[in-house]
């Protein structure tokens, strides 16, 4: 109960709470609540299931790893591409997935510059110690440390990496397997049991190759979950915007630190420049790297492979913390250290994961297999590095004349000893203590539920009832808190509350009402075990209404009060009274036709009292404000009243009165139905009925945010007319959006309009452009139909809004990666002129860009936002996807990968130019060719940019500029409207009549086929003469036509293959 006076002890303690997302915050017993369901599992499993698969492949195919060089070293056929990724998964560990973010979440982003050694720590092993290692053909780093210095430091070196890795390898089989166990309550050591296993056999089985295509998955794997997390917590945070604000708030955004104190935490010193050694430790030297490098097919793809590595560990440091600071935003900025029993952080990242995750199918086993996959990248790397220094350091040179079958097999046996050691050390790792992922609080929702009374406020005279259930026994009693006033009281049974307890429910009822039950009830379970406290609570708030009390009196009578009166305390008080919410019903009740309505009266009135009322300083009530001030000659006047400034500029304006009154904009009448009130009313008046000229700027604080392209009114109240009229106010525009200038004196407001403006012709004309555009584009794919023999030889041949929201959104996106696959190969062959991608390595680059990656997207985008819900995901209203204001909104998951898309785009088309255009610094004079070949690089360019899709950056000024701004903006939209409307034209023109040697086959393929039907002579010579083939200039490319050799493009006719593309 809760008691003033000395009924009995009030117990008043400091609120131990999580400051959490909602006011419905509870808890989860690890060992109890499962948050895993089937799919979580079946992603799990699959994860496993593909590693596996993939050691079983390669230990079937090929050689069959039968020789030491393709067990160890991948048999050196390895392409720049995977051992990159591999690069990337051999070091980025399950603790680094953990721990980044929760050192972000600590610290700030501080730990972000380590980005900075990644530029050195990447090039010096690319130009100085891959060439030595690779020239030398070795298979172990450490062999170089016989031939630089004595056999002795060989081996030392090579036992102090095995002792190094074998303890490593302990805790990064033991981490993943603790999160499992904490999120699911799977068996902790079947965990790792699985994790061991699965390493250890696809390892042994397929050695190098299968360690590098499954390191490739896996990095798939691990940014998939990271993505998945952090998606889901900025949706569950409020957005970008609101995940900024409160990591700014609270000084998580690290400036560079130059502090050379070597104390400090971190700083640039110790980041950017002794991260350099550190990434030289890992990717210089580290046995698991170089057996990478040693496995490229030559030497320039493993320096290659060294420079594809960097942004690939860019990526993964951003993601971890950005991760760690959409953390910091849902827990409110609360240290929580003090909370758990272990000094690490790092339990509460798995935690605050399987918070966000929980209610989405899938998910959690999706991040759950990201740990996996680091723990089983870094695993298995070190499996395989750990049996070649054994075999190469300490057991070939004592055995020169082994053979080859019997060193492979010995290897193999190495690998699985080492796995079986690994999980040894895991289980010693467990016997230290709890000290790797040690819990004391958890949070997570739906376990205790808080049901408030029905009516709210709750009246003077009910006796309500507070009831608190959970799902399962949790076997502690519950507590019930309320919070009022920043103090937490503990609520018992007596005089007035009772309080019953229950297996599986808890209830309060309060007896007799009063001010002091007014506040946030929370009902809290808190388990207590060896190591983890678990709570689970539910909260939420209870309003009181009590007995009101009316006294009215007006003593003196106006005009005649003064500030401080009690007369003008009670007038306000009453008129704020009058505008209080519940009584809405009052007011909007019919006056009657031609009566004049109860809000207009009120209007009248309070204008003609506060005139006449002698006020010099400012009365706040809860409706109503009122500031006065006496303003000298040719001064600016300004009052303020409910955050709404108000400027009054005359020549002599005098003493100048301001009032504002909340909720009556919703009961003056309103005639223009396509409008509504958005604002307060302010009203303005003087001591001075007449004024020679006025301007009163008002910058109103808005009920509701403004959509994007909505129309804003200034509106002032005409008594004659008794309706609000424009005339004499101006709104100033989406700039100040809030802004209005008025030339008279009266009671002010804003109306916004309920729709977006409407830009004329505009439907119409897209309907004109996509009609053109379906015509072309049917146009385009029947002449690629008639011309791709004669290019090929023959053995080279509202729920269904929501639907369609999804596909179309699949299908933007896939449009947009097929343009980034056609750029990102025109700027491969123009800048490796000599290095021709084959053609099935193109093919599966673009079937993964084009068609995998927007798959994705599109996906997390439809989990992240409650499985596609109206109103989050898309709108019904466009049946498109939602745009909510600057990055918020489920829109930006469609033009943030745009963008990107378009800036590498344009990107490559400057570098194509400038490659075509390169020219040597001796001044010669254009000839006619060099003149032509200018020429045609801006065709080209005037050609590619719709089929890179360049126009759609009239889009970001769409969505960035608003249609009250003025006609510039209507013309972006037309220009905008044009591009892409008729996009499909454009392909029509480029891909088919601008392009002269497709030109000349479609024309020829007539011409043949019209010949054929008159002459039937198999032996028919080609319809067209062959193109030119593409030539070098003295001084740089030149443009390149495409080199053709066909003859017949009618059924039984012959071709080769295009093999230039024309620029």
């Amino acid at each position: 109960m809760l008691v003033r006076k000395e009924t009995f002890p009030i117990r008043l303690k400091e609120d131990q709470t999580f400051c959490h997302r909602g006011s419905n915050t509870v808890g989860m017993d690890p060992s109890d609540q499962k948050p895993f369901t089937v799919a979580d599992y079946v992603i799990f499993a699959l994860l496993l299931a593909a590693s596996i698969g993939i050691g079983l492949y390669h230990a079937l195919s090929g050689g069959r790893q039968r020789t030491t060089q393709e067990f160890l070293l991948a048999d050196r056929s390895m392409s720049c591409l995977p051992i990159s990724l591999s690069l990337l998964a051999s070091f980025q560990s399950a603790v680094a997935i953990i721990g980044v973010p929760a050192e972000v979440f600590a610290h700030g982003t501080q730990y972000w510059f380590i980005g900075c050694a990644y530029f050195l720590g990447l090039l010096i092993p690319a130009h100085v110690f891959i060439p030595v290692l690779y020239r030398l053909h070795l298979s172990s780093a450490y062999e170089y440390l016989e031939l630089r210095f004595s056999k002795a430091v060989r081996i030392c070196g090579t036992l102090a990496f095995i002792f190094q890795t074998v303890v490593y390898m302990g805790v990064c089989v033991y981490t993943p397997a603790f999160a499992l166990n904490a999120a699911t309550g799977f068996e902790l050591w079947g965990s790792v049991l699985a994790t061991g296993l699965v390493c250890t056999l696809y390892t042994t089985m397929g050695g190098l190759k299968a360690v590098i295509w499954t390191d490739v998955f896996q990095t798939v794997v691990m940014f998939a979950g990271q993505l998945a997390v952090i998606v889901v917590g900025v949706q569950q945070a409020g957005g970008v915007s609101e995940v900024w604000r409160k990591v700014r708030e609270g000084n998580r955004i690290a400036a560079l630190d130059l502090n050379p104190d070597p104390t400090e935490r971190h700083t640039f010193w110790t980041l950017g420049v002794g991260g350099v050694f550190l990434m030289l430790s890992l990717y210089g030297v580290n046995q698991a790297q170089v057996q990478r490098y040693l496995s490229a097919r030559t030497e320039k793809e493993a320096v290659r492979s060294c420079y594809m590595a960097f942004p690939s560990l860019q990526l993964s440091l951003a993601l971890s913390c950005v991760m760690g600071l959409v953390m910091f935003a849902l827990y409110c900025g609360e240290d929580h250290s003090e909370k758990l029993a272990s000094s690490s952080k790092d339990a509460m990242v798995i935690y605050f994961v399987m918070d966000m995750l929980h209610g989405l199918p899938g998910l959690p086993g999706l991040f759950v297999a990201c740990l996996f996959s680091a723990a089983l990248s870094t695993i298995s790397s070190a499996f395989n590095s750990l049996a070649t220094v054994t075999m190469e350091d300490l057991v070939k040179p004592h055995f020169p004349a082994m053979t080859e079958a019997r060193a492979t097999l010995l290897s193999k046996a190495f690998a699985l000893s080492y796995g079986l050691l690994c999980m040894a050390m895991a289980y010693f790792t467990h016997l230290m203590g709890d000290s790797v992922l040690q819990v004391s609080a958890r949070v997570s929702p739906r376990v205790v539920r808080l049901i408030m009374p029905a009516n709210s406020p709750v009246c003077y005279h009910d006796k309500p009832t507070l009831s608190c259930t959970s799902q399962e026994d949790l076997k502690t009693a519950p507590v019930w808190q309320l919070s009022r006033g920043g103090k937490v009281f503990e609520i018992f049974t007596g005089t007035e509350s009772s309080v019953t307890t229950e297996t599986l429910e808890t209830r309060v009822m309060l007896k007799n009402i009063s001010e002091l039950w007014a506040g946030e009830y929370t009902c809290m379970y808190q388990q207590k075990f060896s190591s983890i406290n678990i709570i689970h609570k539910a909260s939420a708030v209870m309003d009181i209404s009590l007995l009101p009390g009316v006294a009215l009196t007006m003593t003196p009578a106006f005009p005649h009060c003064r500030n401080g009166s009690t007369s003008l305390k009670d007038f306000l008080e009453s008129s704020s009274n009058m505008l209080d919410k519940s009584l809405n019903k009052s007011w909007t009740s019919e006056a009657g036709e031609g009566a004049i309505s109860l809000a207009e009266s009120y209007l009248d009135s309070l204008e003609y009292l506060i005139q006449k009322t002698n006020v010099t300083r400012v009365s706040k009530k809860k409706n109503v404000e009122l500031a006065a001030s006496d303003c000298p000659r040719g001064s600016k006047c300004l009052n303020t009243v409910f955050n709404t400034d108000v400027v009054l500029v005359s020549a002599d304006p005098g003493a100048v009165k301001t009032a504002g009154f909340k909720e009556l904009e919703n009961y003056l009448p309103n005639e223009d139905e396509t409008y509504e009130p958005n604002s307060m009313v302010v009203s303005v008046t003087t001591e001075k009925k007449h004024l020679d000229s006025v301007e009163v700027r008002i910058n109103f604080s808005l009920n509701r945010p403004r959509p994007h392209d909505v129309d804003i009114k200034c509106v002032s109240w005409d008594s004659a007319t008794r309706r609000w009229s424009t005339e004499g106010c101006e709104w100033q525009g989406a700039s100040d959006e809030g802004l209005c200038v008025c030339k008279h004196l009266s009671s002010f407001a804003v109306l916004m309009s309920r729709y977006p403006v409407n830009i004329g012709g505009l439907s119409e004309l897209t309907l004109v452009g996509l009609s053109v555009s379906v015509v072309s584009l049917v146009l385009t794919l029947a002449i690629e139909v008639i011309v791709w023999s004669a290019v090929l030889s023959d053995h080279d041949k509202v729920m269904w809004c929501r639907i369609f929201v999804a596909l179309k959104h699949f299908c933007y996106l896939a449009m947009f990666f097929w343009m980034l696959c056609l750029s990102s190969i025109l700027l491969h062959q123009a800048i490796f002129t000599f290095h021709a991608m084959g053609r099935t390595t193109s093919l599966r680059f673009s079937l993964v860009l084009g068609y995998v990656c927007p798959l994705l997207i599109a996906v997390i985008t439809w989990l992240s936002y409650n499985n596609g819900a109206e109103g989050e995901y898309y709108s019904k209203e466009t049946c498109w996807l939602c745009y909510a204001g600057l990055m918020k909104g489920s829109i930006h998951t469609f033009v943030i990968p745009i963008g990107v898309i378009v800036f590498f785009n344009v990107f490559s088309m400057v570098m194509v130019i400038m490659k075509l255009l390169n020219r040597p610094t001796t001044p010669e004079k254009y000839n006619e060719k060099e003149k032509k070949a200018t020429v045609t690089v801006m065709r080209t360019v005037i050609l590619l940019t719709p089929i890179f899709g360049v126009t759609w950056m009239f889009g970001f000024a769409v969505m960035l500029l608003d249609l009250t701004s003025g006609p510039i903006v209507l013309m972006v939209h037309y220009a905008f409207n044009l591009l892409n409307t008729f996009q499909g034209l454009f392909i029509l023109v480029t891909t088919c009549l601008a392009d002269q040697p497709q030109s000349s086959l479609s024309i020829g393929a007539w011409r043949a086929c019209s010949s054929r039907s008159t002459d039937s002579r198999p032996d028919s010579a080609a319809p067209w003469a062959a193109v030119q083939p593409c030539s070098v200039l003295r001084h740089g490319l030149a443009p390149c036509s495409m080199r053709i050799r066909a003859v017949s493009v009618c059924p039984g006719g012959k071709g080769t293959r295009i093999v230039k593309l024309m620029f």
